[in-house]
């Protein structure tokens, strides 16, 4: 009986000593040096162009494309996924801290996220920010970022505190590839999908967006229109056509007629220009959503050829400092194809 009591103390003991090691050790807050927080880095007033969307974003515009090819200084905020409520709080720190010619606004996530999912996402971008006066002002917006510490009764001693940032995409980008994670916002694929190209777009079909999506588009065409010197355009990150990808484009034509027809603003459907852009389905795709390195460079210098005819982008001076930066940062991309 005598032995049988020392093995449960024993065992009590290894269980209690492994909770503890994987609170301490495993289950802890991490650093993803994210899109969101670096933004804050760069020099007031010295992007050209910021894009804003979710992974499509993130992997199929090349920052570094743009300054190296065109002298534009621009920046991705964007996470995979982001959310429709991060666009809006993206878009007033941009008008705060920037003056853009053009902000570039990538609308999939409306196909299908809603709101109900919106406080995990402000939670990971208000923890990215190190701006004070940014997430002061998160804070007085969103209450839920007042209650984490203001629970009376609570030990203060929280177990697994940090277990759901196994969950987030944005931990395997930072663990795997700490180093080369961003390049102003732009992370580079380099695997190669082939695809198909089996589909045609009909220049007629409209699909409704979900009711989340309209609500969250009216929301965001509001809040781009309390800053009238920036011109906003919206779209969605080419691809190639399958039958199994045309509803989100279709759907996204809800969104072109409130943005043009209402608003004033201007939507370009960039999958209808894949041949335009001389995208390649053997070599530019990194999987069925999501732009390779190769296919962003393509799409970057058409985007950017684009902007510049219908909103002079280019050609605009920089302070010493930003240049230096950004000739900083393409060394160091050029560095991840070694």
């Amino acid at each position: 009986m005598r032995y049988k009591w020392i093995r449960l103390f024993a065992f009590c003991s290894f269980a209690l000593f492994v909770l503890v090691a994987l609170n301490t050790f495993v289950f802890v807050p991490f650093n993803y040096d994210t899109s969101y927080g670096k933004f804050y880095a760069e020099e007031n007033n010295s992007l050209d162009v910021v894009f804003i969307g979710n992974s499509t974003v993130k992997y199929g515009i090349s920052t570094m494309e743009a300054w190296n090819k065109y002298g534009v200084t621009s920046y991705s905020i964007n996470s995979a996924p982001t959310h429709p409520e991060i666009i809006m709080i993206a878009i007033n720190e941009i008008a705060r801290l920037q003056s853009p010619k053009v902000v570039y606004i990538d609308l999939f996530g409306l196909t299908y996220q809603g709101e109900d999912q919106k406080e995990h996402f402000v939670k990971n971008y208000y923890e990215s920010v190190p701006d004070e006066t940014a997430r002061n002002m998160l804070k007085e917006k969103y209450a839920f970022l007042n209650t984490e510490n203001n629970d009376v009764g609570k030990s203060g001693i929280e177990l697994f505190k940090n277990h759901n940032e196994f969950r987030n995409p944005d931990f395997y980008t930072a663990f795997l590839f700490h180093g080369k994670t961003q390049y102003k916002g732009f992370f580079p694929q380099f695997m190669v999908s082939e695809r198909k190209n089996d589909a045609t777009l009909d220049p007629e079909m409209i699909l409704d967006l979900p009711a989340d999506g309209i609500n969250y588009l009216e929301k965001i065409l509001e809040t781009c229109k309390q800053y009238p010197n920036i011109n906003f355009v919206f779209g969605m990150v080419p691809r190639f056509l399958t039958k199994g990808n045309l509803h989100e484009i279709y759907m996204l034509r809800t969104a072109k007629e409130k943005i043009e027809k209402e608003s004033n603003y201007e939507y370009v459907e960039w999958p209808g220009k894949i041949n335009e852009m001389g995208l390649d389905r053997k070599k530019d795709m990194a999987d069925g959503t999501h732009l390779n390195a190769n296919g962003a460079k393509k799409f970057t210098d058409y985007m950017i050829e684009y902007f510049d005819t219908h909103y002079g982008i280019c050609g605009n001076t920089h302070s010493q400092s930003v240049i230096d930066d950004f000739n900083s940062a393409y060394a160091n991309y050029v560095k991840s194809y070694e």
